[in-house]
Formats: structure tokens, C-alpha cells, sequence
């Protein structure tokens, strides 16, 4: 299988948890307490989509 790169742009809310958007998967949002947490959950949805073959 080929590597897999992803693009993801961060926001912080007000509340301080931050929210990952990756670019090429519309509709993908994950959230996380810090941005490495949403980075890696981010990434995780990414590859399971991939995986899968769908857009959950």
C-alpha cells in the first residue's frame, strides 16, 4: 500500500480545545485538548477513511 500524505489545518475555540480539519477528506473534523491530540485523531480518521475506502 502507498503512503498516505494529509493536510491539516488547525483552530483553537475559545474553550481551548483545538480542532483539526484535514483538507482533502471534507468533512473531516477531529478535536483534542491539545493540537498534537487532534493531529493524531485527525490523521487516524484520515487513514481510516483511506482504509476503508469511505467517507464515514
Amino acid at each position: 500500500m502507498g503512503s498516505s500524505r494529509f493536510t491539516l489545518a488547525f483552530d483553537q475555540k475559545d474553550d481551548g480545545r483545538f480542532i483539526a480539519e484535514v483538507q482533502e477528506i471534507p468533512g473531516i473534523l477531529a478535536y483534542g485538548t491539545t493540537q498534537a491530540a487532534a493531529k493524531a485523531m485527525g490523521l487516524a480518521i484520515a487513514l481510516c477513511s483511506r482504509t476503508t475506502g469511505s467517507n464515514l
